[in-house]
């Protein structure tokens, strides 16, 4: 099936996440401890596969560092009042990559901010012009 698979606006699940899901996820934090106690263990020895080694090592990383790209990135964006403000916050962006403070990818993902930050400003200014223009034309 190409396109939508559902009809918008109907839900395919009306009546939201199960609520089972809540308690195994209770469940699953009781053993977290353990959990992460066995990827060490797997991860350490040497008699493990190879690929059960890594899966363990990138789950513990993962729980202690976050997945990549769901973790926070440490940059200051110049302070963005307008839309000509962006463009000092895209240099910006660029010169953290080209110093290697951020990685292209974190860059990607904050000129999307950036890029979101324009449409927002952009969407008032027409929004304002709008209302102008219904005033002036107003009985």
């Amino acid at each position: 099936m190409r396109g939508r698979p559902f009809t918008k606006g109907v839900s395919p699940n009306p009546g939201g996440r199960p609520k089972e899901v809540g308690h195994v996820r209770e469940l699953a934090r009781e053993h977290t401890a353990m959990a992460v106690r066995t990827q060490v263990a797997i991860t350490k020895n040497a008699k493990s596969p190879p690929a059960a080694r890594v899966a363990a090592a990138n789950a513990l990383l993962d729980r202690g560092y976050g997945r990549p790209g769901s973790m926070s990135v440490r940059f200051k964006l110049p302070d963005m009042r307008s839309a000509a403000d962006t463009a000092m916050a895209m240099a910006a962006i660029a010169n953290a990559v080209a110093c290697g403070d951020l990685t292209p990818a974190e860059a990607g993902e904050l000129s999307k901010l950036v890029e979101s930050y324009v449409r927002a400003i952009e969407a008032s200014e027409i929004e304002r012009r709008l209302r102008v223009l219904e005033a002036s034309h107003a009985p």
